[in-house]
């Protein structure tokens, strides 16, 4: 999960009640890394004893983002005496302009990723699943993400809700709300913001378009572009830009039984909640 800093009290005071485990306030604060300013966003809820835990800051960043500690952060979890899981949790740049910032921020992920794997997993071991999940700054639609979308941790990884880079499965919908109209009453409640997100015409007032070219800040405050006639009309792309996944590793043994988009999170954030649910086996 990522989360803005000052809600990060409240969230773990929330997930204490049903959660045991919580790593927070994760971030490499030092003059050289991020000027010890700001940190990760990165926050992990978990109900199984967290083994390991290791967070690698990127170092490819660019602009405002030399003042935070973006980056990945990996963790081994213990479902039972042989059996573990790995995931992994990472924020990418956003707005990254010309600059192929979050296709080096993917590589430095993905060896991160393996290297921990490596380093922490002990022969006896059984892995139940693999996953990478986060706020990963870019979709799988938008044209101006062509390079990301075929970055080769998607030959390690399976986005579920991905048919080929380039096009999405219908049933997906975006997860950039447009930060000028987030808080309007339309979108303020979670049962109102989700009879939005199933409607294709009205989800692109509040979600971002995934045709996106170029990433600059002009998305914080751009709005859906019209027809000849100047409506707003249903667009394969139309409120689409899914920027928050849950990847599952190729070689994990479980199955994906179902992906979700939440609303539960209406007004508290300029994201949607996306969910991953997964068969593993019981022997």
């Amino acid at each position: 999960m990522v989360h803005f800093s000052n809600n990060v009290k409240t969230m773990q005071q929330t997930c204490s009640l049903k959660i045991t485990y919580c790593v927070l306030d994760v971030g490499d604060h030092r003059l050289k890394a991020n000027c010890c300013l700001f940190g990760s966003g990165l926050f992990v809820a978990c109900k199984y004893p967290i083994l390991a835990v290791e967070f690698q800051p990127f170092q490819f960043r660019t602009h405002y983002a030399k003042f935070f500690s973006y980056g990945v952060l990996c963790l081994k979890i213990q479902i039972n005496k042989e059996r573990i899981a790995y995931v992994a949790n990472l924020h990418g740049q956003a707005y990254q302009g010309k600059e192929p910032v979050l296709y080096h921020q993917l590589s430095e992920s993905l060896s991160a990723i393996n290297a921990f794997r490596l380093k922490t997993r002990l022969p006896e071991e059984n892995v139940i699943f693999d996953v990478v999940c986060g706020d990963f700054n870019f979709d799988n639609m938008s044209p101006g993400d062509a390079a990301t979308q075929n970055h080769p941790l998607f030959n390690q990884y399976i986005d579920a809700c991905s048919k080929r880079p380039g096009e999405d499965h219908h049933w997906t919908v975006g997860t950039e709300l447009r930060q000028l109209r987030m808080h309007e009453p339309i979108v303020s409640t979670a049962d109102a913001l989700r009879h939005v997100l199933i409607d294709d015409v009205r989800r692109r007032q509040y979600v971002l378009d995934a045709d996106v070219e170029e990433q600059t800040t002009a998305l914080a405050s751009i709005d859906p572009s019209t027809d000849k006639n100047g409506k707003v009309v249903c667009e394969s792309w139309g409120g689409k830009r899914r920027i928050d996944r849950i990847l599952l590793r190729k070689d994990s043994p479980a199955q994906v039984v179902g992906y979700g988009f939440s609303s539960v999170l209406a007004g508290l954030t300029d994201h949607i909640p996306v969910t991953l649910s997964l068969k593993v086996a019981t022997d």
